[in-house]
C-alpha cells in the first residue's frame, strides 16, 4: 500500500528489457551487475517503498530461485524466455475460460442473495412486531460460513481482474510489436493467476 506503481512498472520494464533472451548460463555472469545497476538506478525503490511480501510469495520465489539453479545445471543453454511465451498464452487463454464461469456463478450468486433480501427482511420484521425477535452477538456457523465463501470469491475476482488485465496490456504490447514488454506482462499475467490459485 502506498506504493508509486508507475515507478514499479518502469523498473519491472527495464529488468524484463535487460535480461530477455539471456540463457540459464549466462545469468551468473551477469547478476553482481545488475544487481548493482538496479541498486544505482531504482534505490528509491529498494529503501523507500513499503514493500510487504505474504509468506506464500517468499515460498514461490524461493522455489524458483531453486528451480533456476538446477535448470542452469541441467542445460546451461536453456532459454527460460522462449518458454515462457507460449506456456502464458495458453495459461491465459485457459483462465479467461475460467473467468468467465466464475464471474457467471459470482453475479448469479449475488443475485439470489438480492432477490431474497426483501422476504428476508419481512421475516425480521414479522418477527419484530411478534416479540419474537433474538438477536445473536455471534455469527451463525452457516452465517460465517456464507461470509467466508463470499471474501473468497472476491478475493479470487480480485486476483483474476489482475491477471486479466495484465493478459490485455500484454496482448496490446504484442500486437504492438513490442514483444519485450509483452512478454513481460505475459509472465505477471501468469504469476498473478497461480497466486490467486495459492488463495483459494
Amino acid at each position: 500500500p502506498g506504493a508509486d506503481l508507475k515507478r514499479l512498472e518502469e523498473a519491472t520494464a527495464d529488468m524484463f528489457k535487460r535480461v530477455w533472451g539471456i540463457r540459464m548460463g549466462q545469468i551468473k555472469d551477469l547478476a553482481e551487475g545488475e544487481i548493482r545497476y538496479f541498486v544505482r538506478e531504482y534505490r528509491d525503490i529498494v529503501y523507500e517503498m513499503p514493500f510487504q511480501f505474504p509468506a506464500d510469495m517468499l515460498f514461490v520465489i524461493r522455489a524458483v530461485g531453486i528451480l533456476s539453479g538446477m535448470a542452469t545445471n541441467l542445460d546451461p543453454n536453456f532459454d527460460p524466455w522462449a518458454e515462457t511465451i507460449p506456456f502464458a498464452e495458453r495459461l491465459a487463454r485457459e483462465e479467461v475460460q475460467r473467468s468467465w464461469r466464475e464471474w457467471l456463478e459470482e453475479v448469479v450468486t449475488v443475485g439470489q442473495t438480492v432477490f431474497r433480501l426483501p422476504h428476508s427482511l419481512d421475516d425480521v420484521l414479522a418477527q419484530a412486531r411478534r416479540g419474537d425477535l433474538t438477536v445473536q452477538t455471534s455469527l451463525a456457523p452457516d452465517l460465517r460460513r456464507r461470509l467466508e465463501k463470499l471474501e473468497a470469491s472476491v478475493d479470487r475476482l480480485g486476483w483474476m481482474t489482475a491477471a486479466g488485465s495484465m493478459l490485455v496490456a500484454g496482448a496490446v504490447l504484442y500486437a504492438a510489436d513490442a514483444a519485450l514488454p509483452a512478454g513481460g506482462l505475459f509472465g505477471l499475467s501468469a504469476l498473478l493467476f497461480l497466486w490467486g490459485l495459492s488463495r483459494r
